[in-house]
C-alpha cells in the first residue's frame, strides 16, 4: 500500500491523469485525447522533475477560467440591507 493512501486526511499537492480527470469530471481518455488543447487554453503541463500535474495549478486554472463571479462581502452586506428596507438595487418593491 502507497502511504499516501494509509493517510486519507492527505490531500496530494500533485495529481496523475486520472485525478485530473477526475477534478474536471471528464474521463481519463477523454482527457489524454483533449489535453494539447486545453494546453494551449493556458491548462498547466506536467512537472518535468515530479512526473504530475500539480493541483494548485488546476484549480488556478479552473478559476480563471469561471464566467459568474461570486458575490463579495460588501455585495452580500448591501443586499442584506435592501432587503430589510424593502428597496434592492435602487428600486422600493413595497411602493409597487
Amino acid at each position: 500500500m502507497d502511504k499516501t493512501q494509509s493517510k486519507p486526511w492527505l490531500v496530494p499537492e500533485y495529481l496523475t491523469e486520472t485525478e485530473v480527470a477526475t477534478v474536471l469530471g471528464r474521463s481519463r481518455d477523454w482527457f489524454r485525447q483533449n489535453r494539447p488543447k486545453l494546453e494551449r487554453e493556458g491548462f498547466p503541463r506536467i512537472d518535468g522533475l515530479i512526473g504530475l500535474t500539480c493541483r494548485q495549478d488546476v484549480l488556478a486554472w479552473i478559476k480563471r477560467r469561471r464566467r459568474v463571479a461570486d458575490v463579495t462581502e460588501a455585495e452580500a452586506r448591501e443586499n442584506a440591507k435592501g432587503d430589510a428596507s424593502g428597496s434592492v438595487a435602487g428600486v422600493d418593491w413595497s411602493k409597487l
